[in-house]
């Protein structure tokens, strides 16, 4: 597992960097549900990836680099694949969508728990 600080490019972990080119791979060929498991997966990553240190930003760079080095145009036939190039800039811009979510969900989140008085939190019995 990587530990990154924000001033370091962010590295997705091989486990999910496999995880993600399989659903990937999935996406290119038009599964039914894909794109909810890509989306699911990015989310789960990207929050690993938060805690871990990296900010949004790298994870988006990595995540997006993992999706372009993706060797599933390669795999798909061709008489079911999309335009490759055309579907691989929309997963690039679908994944960049689903990890400024995942930091927006984080940082609400966080401002909210800090704002919370402890008494209303942890009401007394």
């Amino acid at each position: 597992m990587s530990t990154n600080t924000k001033s370091r490019e962010a590295a997705v972990p091989d486990a999910a960097a496999r995880r993600l080119s399989n659903q990937i791979a999935r996406a290119y060929r038009g599964t039914y549900g894909a794109h909810a498991g890509l989306r699911t997966l990015v989310r789960t990553v990207s929050v690993q990836m938060l805690r871990g240190g990296s900010s949004p930003e790298a994870i988006v760079r990595a995540l997006c680099d993992v999706v372009l080095r993706c060797p599933a145009p390669a795999l798909v036939e061709p008489s079911t694949a999309m335009n490759d190039a055309g579907r691989a800039s929309a997963l690039v811009a679908r994944t960049a969508e689903y990890v400024s979510a995942v930091a927006v969900e984080m940082i609400r989140r966080s401002a909210t728990i800090a704002a919370t008085p402890r008494d209303a939190a942890f009401p007394h019995s």
